[in-house]
């Protein structure tokens, strides 16, 4: 969706709204906060960390970060 939303254009904007039809905040947000940091990026926006198991259940874990 960060890749979509480089271009900004109406079309773009319509199809991510249409997308996240309960989350037009957090479309708006992309659009307008997060995706302009990204526009000279040719792609990779987020990093993945695995981090151990939960010791209460051994759910595996991550934090899921943008670069």
């Amino acid at each position: 969706m960060v890749t979509k939303a480089r271009k900004a254009d109406l079309r773009c904007t319509s199809r991510d709204r249409r997308n996240t039809p309960h989350q037009n905040d957090a479309a708006r947000k992309l659009m307008k906060d997060i995706a302009p940091k990204y526009k000279g990026r040719a792609g990779g926006y987020i990093r993945i960390l695995k981090l151990p198991p939960r010791k209460s259940d051994a759910s595996p874990m991550a934090i899921i970060e943008f670069v």
